[in-house]
């Protein structure tokens, strides 16, 4: 579903078997969003968030900052300013 950086440190969200579960790897974002760029779903929409865009649910809030939400996860991820409209553009295209 998404993917939230921590330092060196990529925490993987996801669902399996019906199931929400997290999985801690050793790696940068920078790196991980590396390795997705033949997957255009993914999308980095703040400095210590990439989602899988397949995967909102729910998009809420205005220019002063969006919220994103996914099923089966009670995390809400923020879009950044500077991202609004490029996330906007991208997510009305899915």
């Amino acid at each position: 579903m998404f993917i939230h950086a921590f330092d060196n440190y990529a925490i993987i969200h996801s669902i399996k078997d019906s199931k929400y579960q997290k999985e801690i790897i050793r790696t940068t974002l920078k790196k991980t969003k590396e390795d997705l760029t033949e997957y255009p779903n993914f999308y980095q929409c703040h400095k210590s968030y990439i989602v899988n865009l397949d995967k909102v649910i729910k998009v809420s809030g205005n220019a002063q900052g969006l919220k994103l939400y996914f099923k089966n996860t009670h995390e809400i991820i923020p879009v950044s300013r500077q991202l609004h409209q490029k996330f906007m553009d991208i997510y009305c295209v899915n």
